[in-house]
């Protein structure tokens, strides 16, 4: 059995980014994926009562892969002290930053938006201006030539449809939120740019 002295070593190496013994980089980055989507699932993915939804049984399946890959169960919700004192983001954050596109402060807009962003690999398809702020849609543009962290397998052509929060305030600008897909419904009467 570890002492305290014992576990706080084993925990800092599990959390300071070195690898255990036989594990490679692309082990971490998979860890680390595995970990992301279960930040996107939320609670659910750790057991709730009643029959288990498909989104609980794969849910599952990743805590499954995870432990097998890293032999630890995962957390979604843990921070971590930094040796500077700063704590890390725990995923939900992490999840949260990756989903979210700054734009600056374009003038004389306020308000927020919603629009639909289509994916193709490689590229944002398309933009559509769902509802909201009217003043907003002039932002089309700017929100189809952002950066977005979206990825395919190799040689996939599968689209995807994101839902996106526009939000614009007069002191600190324009910043967009890519919504889970489960909210990616849009109306017929959309507009498209």
């Amino acid at each position: 059995m570890l002492g305290r002295s014992g576990r706080e070593e084993v925990k800092y190496r599990n959390v300071s980014g070195q690898l255990p013994p036989g594990r490679s980089l692309e082990a971490k980055e998979a860890a680390h994926a595995y970990q992301l989507a279960l930040a996107a699932i939320g609670p659910l993915a750790f057991g709730a009562a009643g029959a288990p939804s498909d989104r609980q049984t794969l849910a599952s399946d990743m805590i499954s892969r995870y432990q097998k890959l890293t032999g630890e169960r995962p957390s979604i919700n843990e921070s971590r002290r930094l040796p500077n004192g700063d704590l890390t983001k725990n995923l939900t954050e992490q999840l949260l930053q990756i989903r979210t596109i700054k734009f600056g402060k374009p003038p004389n807009l306020s308000g927020s938006a919603e629009f639909a962003i289509m994916f193709a690999p490689g590229k944002v398809e398309s933009v559509t201006y769902v509802s909201g702020e009217k003043a907003l849609q002039a932002l089309s543009e700017k929100i189809k030539a952002a950066p977005y962290q979206v990825e395919w397998p190799v040689g996939s052509q599968a689209k995807i449809l994101r839902r996106a929060e526009l939000s614009c305030f007069p002191t600190s600008g324009c910043m967009a939120v890519l919504l889970p897909p489960d909210n990616a419904i849009i109306s017929q009467n959309a507009s498209q740019h």
